[in-house]
């Protein structure tokens, strides 16, 4: 906790004038610092610095409860900007044990409530929190997930991903290529672009095809905005031929490992038989290219011995 106090304690002074904000906290109830976002003046952070100094970890885990109260507070905001990205970071170490405990419940409450307009990031501390379910809500919700470890420097973790997502510069992107000309795209579409982050797509291009135009649509905080490229194909090829790789075809390789991250993404919130076709193609291709993911392992053999390493730690739920 107490490092988890310093980095909100640095992360309330890197918010801007322009920024808006509040605290909820939450154990066995849901208690709101304010009852509506606030301008991040010197007077309210400053407030809300005095009450991060008094926060004590208490029983109880009223997860649905705090994220409910959290969008009814983004719902009755008024003085925020038409093109304002909202969010909701939640922060816990523990499972739900107060209010519903339902995991499954919780996460359909969420994504009704929300109902696409904000982002929802979570972040878990060490291993008591169940990190499938915060991995799954986040994603539901147009945000990530990030589990904390508490063994390492938690203020700086936490800092470095509040510094990820702190200033989104587009929203709502979308990449647009020729019909018929490229196979096995990847996601193309997304929902926020942050500063300091970027965004790979990738895909097969037909043989027939000599220049590739690409269409890119976004929303900046005050505009509309379009994008118009073309990329000569031959020439390309030509400098990827030239460029030598130890595993072979680099940009294969790159169009196979964002496919797998995203089957896997996409099995996350899935049904169970849609998920089991997933993880099937997610394996398929981490076989094909030797790629080590949460479905295949990593083995050293030695003489008369294999051991398995890096296995993965065992958490809650």
């Amino acid at each position: 906790l107490e490092q988890t106090r310093d980095a909100l304690l640095k992360i309330l002074k890197d918010l801007r004038p322009e920024d808006h904000f509040t605290f909820i906290t939450f154990n066995n109830k849901v208690v709101e610092w304010k009852s509506s976002l606030l301008p991040a003046t010197e007077e309210n952070v400053a407030s809300a610095a005095a009450l991060v100094q008094t926060l004590t970890a208490r029983g109880g885990t009223y997860i649905n409860g705090a994220l409910l109260t959290a969008v009814g507070v983004l719902e009755k905001a008024e003085q925020l900007p038409e093109r304002s990205v909202s969010m909701i970071i939640l922060l816990t170490d523990g499972q739900p044990t107060s209010g519903e405990r339902s995991v499954e419940v919780i996460q359909e409450n969420v994504q009704k409530a929300i109902n696409g307009k904000y982002a929802l990031f979570c972040l878990g501390f060490g291993f008591d929190v169940s990190y499938k379910f915060l991995e799954k809500m986040a994603l539901s919700n147009g945000g990530i997930a990030r589990r904390i470890y508490e063994n390492a420097d938690a203020a700086l973790q936490l800092q470095g991903f509040y510094q990820e997502v702190a200033t989104p510069i587009l929203m709502q992107i979308e990449m647009q290529y020729p019909e018929n000309s490229i196979e096995g795209l990847t996601k193309k579409n997304f929902k926020l672009f942050f500063e300091g982050s970027e965004i790979t797509v990738s895909g097969k291009i037909s043989n027939e095809l000599d220049v590739l135009p690409v269409e890119i649509k976004a929303q900046s905080h005050t505009s509309n905005l379009t994008l118009k490229e073309e990329a000569n194909v031959k020439e390309k090829e030509q400098v990827f031929q030239n460029q030598r790789y130890i595993f072979g075809n680099f940009i294969e390789r790159l169009w196979a490992y964002l496919n797998i991250q995203q089957l896997l993404e996409e099995a996350i919130s899935a049904q169970e038989e849609d998920q089991k076709a997933l993880e099937a193609q997610a394996l398929d291709l981490s076989l094909r290219y030797s790629f080590v993911t949460p479905l295949t392992s990593m083995v050293v053999t030695k003489p008369q011995q294999q051991e398995e390493l890096a296995n993965k730690p065992t958490e809650a739920g």
